[in-house]
């Protein structure tokens, strides 16, 4: 048990002292969901579109969306965006004109599909797609090659795209919770790969010269 002063008197917590520190380290990160500390994050696009500078990040979270409200695509040096935790179901064509974007965070929608204009987010470096009902993958994906990071965790995909092995920046690539039987051989070609999380699908073999 974990005795703490806080402003209001002392109270107890029941987590043990190495967790408790743990969460009030992490608490800001994970309520960040890997926007930019230094750099303002707004939460509507009407306050956005207003603000006197260029508007790098906006965080349209929870907000029960089906798709990107008004004015969105008019916010072209947007290099952050999350939608996540909404309804959306298709990718919203507003989406392309943000070609700047660093991170998309698009976790816990209903997205089915992935357009093939998604390989002009050439400037992608996270892209967070958690939780959503993908079946498939567009072979565009190979084109983001400044792409770092690809969530694809809980999704309903039974086959990944060989192309994705044109993500030459990968460095974590998360697939747990689908239903791949296999992995595409051109994994081997991302040298730069350190984190690959396949658990909990149906995998009975990897690609030959896994080794490498």
């Amino acid at each position: 048990m974990v005795r703490y002063a806080g402003p209001s008197g002392i109270f107890y917590s029941p987590m043990p002292v190495r967790i408790f520190i743990l969460w009030l380290c992490l608490a800001p990160a994970l309520r960040a969901q890997y926007a930019n500390a230094e750099l303002p994050v707004y939460e509507s696009v009407p306050e956005a579109r207003q603000a006197p500078e260029p508007v790098h990040q906006l965080n349209l979270r929870d907000r029960q969306l089906f798709h990107l409200p008004a004015g969105t695509d008019s916010l072209r040096q947007l290099t952050y965006l999350s939608l996540m935790r909404n309804h959306l179901e298709v990718w919203d064509p507003g989406l392309d004109a943000l070609s700047v974007l660093e991170v998309l965070n698009l976790q816990e929608n209903n997205l089915r599909t992935l357009p093939p204009s998604l390989g002009k987010m050439g400037a992608l470096k996270r892209l967070v797609l958690t939780q959503n009902q993908l079946k498939e993958l567009p072979a565009a994906i190979g084109e983001l090659h400044q792409l770092e990071a690809l969530h694809l965790d809980l999704n309903e995909l039974d086959n990944l795209t060989p192309a994705i092995g044109g993500c030459s920046a990968l460095r974590m690539l998360d697939l747990h919770g689908n239903q791949l039987s296999e992995l595409p051989a051109t994994l081997l070609r991302l040298a730069e790969l350190r984190q690959l999380n396949a658990g909990y699908n149906q995998l009975r073999q990897l690609p030959e010269d896994w080794r490498s």
